[in-house]
């Protein structure tokens, strides 16, 4: 599979999603989606194989987070939105 084939929309959600999961899973926005937790990923590949990994996402306010946006509680802005234009 090409990285090609895997960028037919113009919203990024589903391209950074196939390229973890393989594909879209109907997703075709940059909604707040949900992937089911039983489907298989290329990170579980690599944890089988016992291949460390990392997940870089600038501005994420902490691990594990799975929120929409977060807001700076000293300023007020949003200092990180998950959907990037």
């Amino acid at each position: 599979m090409s990285v090609q084939s895997l960028t037919s929309f113009s919203n990024r959600e589903p391209n950074y999603v196939a390229a973890i999961g393989g594909e879209y899973f109907g997703m075709n926005n940059d909604g707040f989606n949900a992937i089911p937790s039983n489907v298989s990923t290329v990170i579980d590949l690599l944890e089988d194989k016992g291949i460390s990994w990392s997940e870089y996402q600038e501005d994420l306010p902490y691990s594990g987070f799975e929120g929409f946006a977060w807001v700076n509680q000293n300023t007020g802005k949003n200092d990180y939105v998950r959907k990037h234009k």
